[in-house]
């Protein structure tokens, strides 16, 4: 789950089958699921459940609370959602406008309209600062509350990923690039994220106790973006070949695997990962739109489907299978969603 994870992970793709070079993503890669391994004959579909329109989900909880960007009748704020109960939050006096993460407790680690953000915590706002530049973007927070993001340092004038806890911002550095930008946090304090060098490449960074502790490059690839990180260490996220075509992926001690798009589809990517290896993002269909899916731990795709409309999205997974995401309606309204099972 990208908000707090809990419990060890089970090892994942227990089926992988190895990529041939034709693929594109090399020899020594394994790509999860057999050919046609669709979705799970012993799993029924997942119920896609309104949260409603005007809101943009980003995340949740192990309790099912779902939050992200809202407009409400004041303008931009928040909100926060649980089984079928929704609350708009205003600014607080201060812009905010997107929760992007929520642990377990509830607290919230929010965005405002002057690029900076906010812990939230049933109405007691802390502003989390900066590294002395004018930006802050927190992005995720884990059940110890440790926040982690990106904030402008004023030595370099460059971002610099950061972990924030107790009022206390530390500076990551850029382990060994131009800047650093921090995107998930584990319950076991790892920091996800990635370093941007001078040649336009991205490395993968793994961050403990304010130290590097692994430097992934771009697993080989032409590029990869982490996306999140469970407490087993699995990692997930995007990878590109030269050719330009872009698959989701597992990275668990060492061995990455591909995560194949719906049948007929290009492109698959994927955003968070829970402790029992599922896997949520997106992938393109046979006709082109772009879907939500959820791969599980043997790497077997399912088609979460929409409201009707030509796209889904899906953003988080918590330790039910509890899904969040966005999905239009048949004119092509995108509205907030959960898929529940």
């Amino acid at each position: 789950m990208k908000r707090g994870m809990k419990s060890l992970a089970r090892a994942t793709v227990a089926s992988a089958v190895v990529v041939a070079a034709a693929s594109g993503f090399g020899v020594g890669l394994t790509e999860a699921g057999a050919a046609g391994d669709v979705t799970t004959a012993a799993a029924a579909q997942p119920t896609i459940v309104d949260i409603g329109v005007d809101m943009t989900a980003r995340a949740l909880n192990d309790r099912g609370v779902v939050v992200g960007e809202a407009l409400n009748r004041s303008g931009h704020g928040f909100f926060r959602w649980k089984s079928g109960a929704l609350v708009l939050i205003g600014e607080q006096g201060l812009g905010a406008y997107d929760a992007e993460a929520v642990n377990r407790a509830g607290v919230m680690v929010v965005r405002t309209l002057d690029d900076l953000s906010i812990r939230y915590d049933a109405g007691a706002v802390r502003p989390l600062g900066t590294l002395g530049g004018g930006e802050t973007f927190g992005d995720d927070i884990n059940d110890q509350g440790l926040i982690v993001g990106s904030s402008v340092s004023d030595g370099d004038f460059e971002f610099h990923a950061f972990t924030w806890l107790k009022g206390k911002m530390t500076d990551l550095g850029t382990a060994g690039g131009v800047s650093s930008f921090a995107v998930a946090v584990n319950g076991k304090g790892q920091v996800l994220g990635f370093s941007s060098w001078a040649d336009d490449t991205h490395h993968i960074i793994v961050w403990k106790s304010g130290k590097v502790t692994a430097d992934l490059g771009q697993l080989g690839r032409s590029g990869a973006a982490a996306a999140d990180i469970n407490d087993a260490g699995q990692i997930v996220g995007s990878l590109t070949n030269a050719a330009q075509h872009t698959r989701g992926f597992v990275w668990t001690n060492g061995t990455v695997t591909v995560l194949p798009p719906l049948p007929g589809g290009e492109f698959s990517g994927a955003t968070a990962i829970n402790e029992a290896g599922e896997v949520v993002g997106v992938s393109t269909t046979a006709d082109g739109l772009q879907h939500a899916v959820v791969w599980n731990a043997n790497g077997a795709v399912r088609d979460l489907g929409t409201l009707g409309g030509e796209f889904s999205e899906a953003v988080d997974i918590n330790e039910d299978g509890t899904i969040a995401g966005n999905a239009s309606d048949v004119g092509g309204t995108v509205h907030a969603v959960v898929w529940t099972r």
